[in-house]
């Protein structure tokens, strides 16, 4: 049923630029697509475009009107949806801060805030 309703959503969806977000700049922003999954917290999942590097415990500002400070803690198997990227499945605290989760699908800007790196999580015993 989301898939449909985000399929359906994509017909009226606006056109936004696309391209990779490399490693932080003063200005670097990305435009896409976000959607949302139930996880708890403001957190993302990040698309291939914003996995450069170690990204894992980044913050990025996400904006669709209103904006919202996220932190990507996982990645997405995020793709293009019409020829546009989707860059985050943000989690469903985030997206209400952008548009009501009954749309499933907004255009934003993602511009990296703070560049974190983390231990890895995994390690050979």
């Amino acid at each position: 049923m989301t898939f449909l309703l985000c399929l359906l959503l994509l017909a009226g969806a606006p056109t936004v630029r696309g391209g990779p977000l490399d490693a932080p700049a003063a200005s670097s922003t990305q435009g896409g697509l976000a959607t949302w999954y139930a996880t708890p917290g403001l957190t993302a999942a990040a698309g291939p475009l914003l996995r450069h590097g170690d990204w894992r415990g980044s913050f990025v500002r996400v904006c669709a009107g209103s904006c919202v400070t996220v932190q990507l803690t996982d990645w997405c198997a995020c793709g293009d949806r019409g020829g546009q990227p989707t860059l985050l499945d943000l989690s469903a605290s985030a997206f209400k801060r952008l548009a009501p989760l009954s749309r499933g699908i907004v255009a934003v800007e993602v511009e990296i805030v703070d560049r974190i790196t983390l231990p890895p999580t995994d390690t050979a015993p």
